[in-house]
């Protein structure tokens, strides 16, 4: 008789034991599954997001052209009046695939510290009004700066929402006759 509880003491032991050999190994397999399905998101969202900023850099890079027009119109002219600028917007508009419409603006440092105007804007987003002597948005200003302490090379700003436009700011500081100023571009990236 205690033989036989032994033996089935023993068997139950057994049992247990294999019951859970079973789950552990069921719980090291849902473990591995799931870091396996995590990491497969991880990856998939690596790839989406290296898609999308290749995407967003070739935009920019195509999006820069009418900017370097724009300042080789200033860089190679002794002063860029209003109606030149005009011109050279309604010819880029004319002979590029622009699907969209261009807004330039000269900006200058204004007369009190740390403000900036736009000596001549032309374009027809309403973050950036037509007309001269126009103070600029506040959300522009780290753009120019940025121009500002970078000369002669091309700044990509941030992306500025503003109502329905989602606009990306690109600057260049450049000469106008004797003044020190930034060509602004604003690209519709709405």
């Amino acid at each position: 008789m205690q033989r036989e509880t032994h033996s089935k003491r023993n068997n139950l032991i057994t049992v247990m034991a294999i019951i859970a050999i079973g789950m552990a190994l069921s719980s090291l397999v849902t473990m591995q599954f799931a870091k396996s399905a995590q990491r497969a998101w991880q990856l998939s969202a690596i790839a989406d997001a290296q898609r999308l900023s290749a995407e967003l850099r070739y935009r920019v890079e195509r999006e820069q052209e009418p900017l370097v027009a724009a300042s080789v119109l200033f860089f190679g002219s002794t002063e860029v009046t209003f109606d030149e600028l005009q011109a050279a917007r309604s010819r880029l508009i004319q002979f590029g695939s622009l699907n969209f419409p261009l807004a330039f603006a000269f900006i200058l440092k204004s007369a009190h510290k740390d403000q900036y105007i736009s000596e001549f804007g032309i374009g027809s987003t309403s973050f950036l009004p037509s007309g001269e002597g126009v103070p600029i948005d506040e959300r522009l200003k780290h753009s120019v700066n940025l121009a500002l302490n970078n000369p002669a090379e091309l700044m990509t700003g941030v992306l500025i929402a503003d109502g329905p436009e989602t606009l990306l700011p690109l600057t260049m500081a450049v000469p106008n006759g004797q003044r020190e100023g930034v060509l602004l571009y604003l690209v519709d990236f709405t």
